[in-house]
Parts: C-alpha cells; sequence; structure tokens
C-alpha cells in the first residue's frame, strides 16, 4: 500500500472539476458498419472537395480530421496515433494533431456499470464492496473507473468497468480498418510501407485493450520490476478481477494533467504546491525518462501509453505509473541494436547511429549508401549544434523536437521503411515527451541518456560479479555484435538480387491503379444512387448519417432497375479488368547477368 508520508496535499479544487458526463448506451444497430463506411466516405468526400478548392489551411483540416477520428473513438483512436508516427507519410501539420488523440471522457449508465460489475464478480455488489459511487470519477471509450471500498479489509480501491459492447465495436472496426490499410498497400507510393504490420499491432492492441486479465497480469509484473526504480504501481486485487472488471488500489496524489494545466495557467500556484511537497521539477522528470530506458533496454517491458494522465505526482519527487493495458515487449535483437543506436546518438556518434538505425529498418531498397550517410548526419549536427543555445525548451532540444521531421524526410527520400516495433518505441517516446518538456524546462536530454548508461553499466558491473563467466560470455557477444554494424555489410544487404520494372511499365500500372480507384469511386456512388433511387431501407439510416450523400444521389436523375444492375456488372468487370492489368504490370522482371530483362 502507498505509505500515507508519499500522499501529496492537493493541487486542483475537487470542487472545480466537472463531474464526468453520462451519455446512454447505443447498441450497434444491423447496418452500422455500413454507416460508419458512409461516415468515412462522407468525410473524405468532404476533405478531398476542401482541398481541391484551397477551403482552410493544412493546419485545420488535421484537426478537423482529428476531431473526427475521436468522434469515431474506439480502434480509430489507436489506429490515428500509430498512424501519426509515419512523419514521412504525413504532413507536419497533420502528423501534430493525430498524435494529439484522446478517448472522449464521456460515461454510460451507473445502472448498466453496476450490472457489469455483478455479472463478472457472480454476487451482489454490496457483498464486495460496502461503499460504491454510482458515479464514475474518469472514463473512456472503452471503459469508465468507479471509486469503492473493499468490504474484506477497508482498503479504498479503483474499478475499472468495461464498456458493454465494446469488443464488437473494436471488432467492427479493426475488420475495416485492415480492408483501407490493406488497399493502402496497393496505392502508387506507398507500397513499400509494411502496413501487414501496423494491422497486427492493432490486433495485439485490441487483444489486450478488451480482455482486462493481461494488464492484471501486467500489473503484477511492473510492480515487480519498477520497485527498483523508485516508481509506485498499485496493488492489483485478482479476486475482485475478472475479463471486464479491474480492481486495483486507489491512488490519492495530483494527476500530471493537473500539473500542465497549472504549469500553464497559474505557474505562482504550482511553484508553492511543489515546494509545500518536496516536488524538484527536474527531479521527477529525469527520473521518468531514466526509468523508461531502464524499463526498455534492460527489463525488456515498457508502459507503452505514458500520457499525463496515466502518471501521478507523489511527495518527495516521486510518482506513480497507472493503466497498464498497453504494455510493450520487444525482440532481444531489435532491444540490443536500438540501444546501440540511442548511445550511439547521445555520445555524439552519428554515423554509427546511422548504421544502426538502417538494422531497425523493413526494408532498404537500393540506393547510394554513402549519399544517404551524409545527409543523416549533416541533419543530426545541425541539431546538436542548435541544442547548446540558450533559451530553448527541452521539446526544442529533444530528438522529437529538433531532428526527428527532417530525418523522416530523408527517409521518406529514399523509401527507408522502419519497422513498427521501432515506431512502437518511438510513439512511447513522443507520449513521454509531454510531461518531461513541462518537468525538465531547458535541460538537455542527451545529458539524462548519457547518465542513463553510466548508471546501467554500473547495474551491469554489478550483475557480472554475480553472474560471473557466464554472463562475461553474453556481454562479449553483445560487444561483438555491437560492433559488426559496418557499412559494408549494410551495402550488401542493400544490393541483394532483385527484379527490376522498367520504366514504362512502372508508368502503366501506376496509371491503371489510378484508374482502377477512380472506378471504385465511381461504382460505389453509382451503387448508392441505385440504392437511393429504388427506395432500399438501408438508405434511409446512412442518409440520417450522412447528408451530403443524400444531396449526392438527388443530384442524378433516376432509371430503370435492369439498366442500372447493367451499369454496375459493367463497372464491376471493369474494375477486375485493370486489376489484372495492374498486377500484370507491377509484376517484376528478372535481370539476367548480361543485363537483359526476362519476364
Amino acid at each position: 500500500m502507498l505509505k500515507s508520508r508519499l500522499i501529496p496535499t492537493p493541487l486542483v479544487d475537487s470542487a472545480s472539476v466537472s463531474p464526468i458526463t453520462i451519455v446512454p448506451t447505443k447498441k450497434l444497430g444491423r447496418f452500422s458498419s455500413l454507416t460508419l463506411v458512409a461516415r468515412l466516405l462522407g468525410f473524405a468526400m468532404g476533405m478531398f472537395w476542401g482541398n481541391l478548392l484551397r477551403r482552410g489551411t493544412p493546419a485545420e483540416r488535421a484537426v478537423q480530421t482529428r476531431e473526427f477520428l475521436e468522434s469515431l473513438g474506439g480502434m480509430w483512436i489507436k489506429a490515428g496515433q500509430l498512424i501519426s508516427l509515419r512523419t514521412d507519410l504525413l504532413s507536419r501539420e497533420m502528423a501534430n494533431e493525430l498524435s494529439q488523440l484522446t478517448y472522449l471522457t464521456n460515461g454510460f449508465e451507473p445502472d448498466i456499470a453496476r450490472q457489469v460489475v455483478e455479472d463478472e464478480l457472480g454476487r451482489p455488489i454490496e457483498d464486495v464492496f460496502d461503499v460504491w459511487d454510482a458515479h464514475p470519477f474518469a472514463a473512456a471509450s472503452i471503459s469508465q473507473v468507479h471509486r469503492a471500498r473493499l468490504r474484506s479489509n477497508g482498503v479504498w480501491v479503483a474499478v475499472k468497468v468495461q464498456r458493454p459492447g465494446i469488443k464488437q465495436v473494436f471488432a467492427r472496426d479493426l475488420k475495416l480498418i485492415s480492408r483501407i490499410l490493406r488497399m493502402m498497400k496497393r496505392m502508387p507510393g506507398l507500397g513499400f510501407i509494411t502496413w501487414d504490420g501496423m494491422i497486427r499491432e492493432l490486433e495485439r492492441m485490441m487483444t489486450e485493450e478488451v480482455d482486462y486479465r493481461y494488464e492484471t497480469a501486467n500489473l503484477r509484473r511492473m510492480r515487480k520490476l519498477l520497485k527498483d526504480h523508485k516508481v509506485y504501481v498499485p496493488k492489483i486485487y485478482r479476486k475482485a478481477s475478472t475479463r471486464r472488471i479491474l480492481t486495483m488500489e486507489y491512488i490519492t496524489g495530483v494527476l500530471m494533467t493537473d500539473y500542465l494545466r497549472a504549469h500553464r495557467d497559474d505557474p505562482a500556484r504550482l511553484k508553492a504546491w511543489c515546494k509545500e511537497n518536496n516536488v524538484k521539477p527536474f527531479r521527477v522528470g529525469s527520473r521518468l525518462m531514466r526509468s523508461f530506458y531502464r524499463q526498455l533496454f534492460e527489463d525488456n517491458l515498457f508502459h507503452g501509453d505514458l500520457h499525463p494522465g496515466n502518471i501521478i505526482l507523489l511527495r518527495n519527487s516521486r510518482f506513480c505509473l497507472i493503466d497498464f493495458g498497453t504494455i510493450g515487449n520487444l525482440e532481444a535483437r531489435f532491444v540490443r541494436t536500438y540501444g546501440t543506436l540511442v548511445r550511439f546518438f547521445s555520445q555524439g556518434e552519428y554515423t554509427k547511429a546511422v548504421d544502426a538505425y538502417l538494422q531497425l529498418s523493413d526494408s532498404i531498397p537500393v540506393f547510394d549508401l554513402t549519399e544517404y550517410r551524409v545527409e543523416m548526419v549533416e541533419v543530426m549536427r545541425e541539431w546538436e549544434a542548435r541544442s547548446h543555445l540558450e533559451g530553448l525548451s527541452y521539446y526544442e532540444r529533444s530528438f522529437t523536437g529538433g531532428a526527428a521531421v527532417q530525418l523522416s524526410d530523408i527517409a521518406r527520400k529514399y523509401k527507408v521503411n522502419p519497422n513498427w516495433q521501432f515506431l512502437r518505441v518511438a510513439r512511447s517516446l513522443n507520449t513521454m515527451d509531454a510531461n518531461v518538456s513541462a518537468l525538465l524546462g531547458n535541460a538537455n536530454p542527451n545529458k539524462i541518456a548519457r547518465r542513463y548508461f553510466r548508471e546501467a553499466a554500473r547495474r551491469k558491473v554489478a550483475q557480472l560479479r554475480k553472474q560471473a563467466f557466464r554472463t562475461i560470455y553474453n556481454s562479449a557477444s553483445e560487444i561483438t555484435e555491437s560492433a559488426s554494424y559496418v557499412s559494408d555489410s549494410l551495402r550488401r544487404q542493400a544490393i541483394m538480387f532483385q527484379g527490376a520494372q522498367t520504366k514504362v511499365a512502372y508508368f502503366l500500372s501506376v496509371l491503371f491503379s489510378i484508374a482502377r480507384l477512380v472506378l471504385i469511386g465511381i461504382g460505389i456512388a453509382l451503387l448508392y444512387d441505385y440504392l437511393h433511387d429504388h427506395d432500399f431501407q438501408i438508405v434511409a439510416s446512412i442518409n440520417a448519417e450522412v447528408g451530403i450523400l443524400r444531396d449526392f444521389a438527388v443530384a442524378f436523375p433516376a432509371y430503370a432497375a435492369s439498366l442500372g444492375i447493367l451499369v454496375l456488372l459493367v463497372m464491376v468487370g471493369l474494375i477486375l479488368f485493370t486489376t489484372r492489368v495492374r498486377r500484370r504490370l507491377a509484376a517484376p522482371s528478372v535481370r539476367l547477368p548480361n543485363g537483359q530483362l526476362d519476364s
């Protein structure tokens, strides 16, 4: 249990906090998938016309996209957060907005939450809790959290209750997102990206988010690991936790969200609170950053969602982490390579850092490796020179705010595709930056990274003393492997025997790809117009959600049912024909030793 000496005084008056809004639960309708497709189509058409007519700035369109995805909730939030990491594909405005995607904080009916708890525990709620706050104190699109007190020992707990029907909503959304991503694989200029990796990442997230047994296991493991980090993790009560409810120790502290708000709106009050509770912001930020590195590089088990709502500040510069629904675990080789990259980068050995980065890529096309390396190193050196300037904030000194966008532009130029494990870690680091930027002020992040590696080396020496010759042998192997990241090896990988396309075939395949997409769009429009003209019931519910589609259908004259079916069949035939031709043109020919192409 959390010791009373670590409980801080309040930073925000509880009376000023607005209660969670309760919104009635909606069940999935028969045509919910089609309605969702119609909403997506309507939004896409609106964005297309707005861009075509130059309505609004890129920043405004990015805000509209974020707000639209937040209104959809569920897996669309996760997908948006993941795609925001592809700064090599998105504009800076769009990437920044999508990285700020958050769940709408509306709760569902207290009676339904109570019924879920009783169904999961198999007995009346009074048999388990002698106090139960019916109104939730926190909520998201997946769950809401109630405060309660265990009857058995009088401990105050937080009970996370899953929203009814969320599993079905996630499954529906994931199915549609997967189809969209697979279509993107066939779009010109996007085929080099491994979209299947993103689909697998979303599938993993869905599995863990809708089954709280994963979070129960994560809490137990992380509570044990983070004890050595001096990071507090709530105690889990397994007897009162199931697949759909999670009961854990209630932590009295100050959310990082409230700290950031006070930092922006009332810095004088925040300064007085820090002094009263012996909270030194730099020490908290440094501990948070070094703890994350230790979770990643030494424990290989890290908190994957360090947004401000998941960090609770305590007295004496201590803090608590909550919400372990998203936990990262990576391949051992990846962890070693990524650790090498961060160490080289923090020490200013940028050429070696570029070589390590290439080892973390899913695909490396044929290109001039020397030229690529020179461009990457030049950006890193410019960033290092700027990071020593006076008056810069932590964000401007950090890799995220100082060099990431330019490096992504170079990766896009050379079509170097980072793998999704790398992007998963990048997402966690980007999220953490929102906290440490306010805590660390104008501190240099590289100094903190170098301090971590010195501490890690001391811990490694301590382990060597315990594990003797076996550990020494493993460490020597790791050093040898790290030293193998040389450019000659990478060049050999990059120029492996492969197929080739003629320029004419590539040009025609792009044209047929565009023609196929246009035909699909026209076919969808004709199908919708046909259903509207002949009064199909399915169209009524879609029109109620997306008015722009109704206006589109009314603008076209009605025609006979037999003619409509014939037109639709012709469209299907044309789509199939262009698909076959595009595939044939896109298939690479084999380059023979004499330089000729043999298909």
